[in-house]
């Protein structure tokens, strides 16, 4: 007798609730908030603090040292910098697979100087601290590294 009760007690209430469930589904789109993290951006072994530091940030073999999805230039200042190294802080980033492009702009004209051979003149570096060979850049498998935490920090030394 009491299984019989607590059986269509269950039953009642499953019965009740059914609708009230159902309906609450369908009058609710329910999505699941994007995780984002936070990057800093750490370039170190800056032999003169003086220039500017351009860094990018891209998120596919695509765009690889072509369009970025954050970029900065850093002045080397007091704000960004300090002894050797400065720092570059991106707040909601997408957790997703990601290279960096950085290099040290010595005389603030936005662009890489190179010599009469191509071979860069200023400072640059890469994620993952990927070297390239004959001032070539990495190839995009080598720099990628995934945000997959709540705070990152990454450091590339020049």
């Amino acid at each position: 007798m009491v299984f019989k009760s607590l059986l269509i007690t269950s039953l009642t209430s499953f019965a009740f609730l059914s609708p009230i469930a159902s309906s609450a589904n369908e009058k609710l789109n329910i999505t699941k908030a994007k995780a984002t993290s936070k990057i800093t951006v750490e370039i170190t072994n800056i032999t003169v603090m003086e220039g500017n530091i351009n860094i990018a940030i891209f998120n596919s073999k695509d765009n690889w040292l072509g369009k970025s999805v954050h970029s900065t230039v850093l002045a080397i200042d007091k704000q960004h910098c300090e002894e050797s190294k400065c720092r570059w802080q991106i707040d909601n980033i997408d957790y997703d697979d990601y290279g960096i492009a950085a290099f040290h702009d010595l005389n603030s004209d936005g662009k890489m100087e190179y010599n009469f051979i191509g071979i860069p003149q200023e400072a640059y570096g890469f994620s993952n601290n990927e070297t390239s060979v004959f001032g070539l850049p990495p190839k995009w498998k080598a720099a990628k590294f995934t945000v997959n935490q709540a705070e990152l920090v990454h450091r590339i030394k020049f």
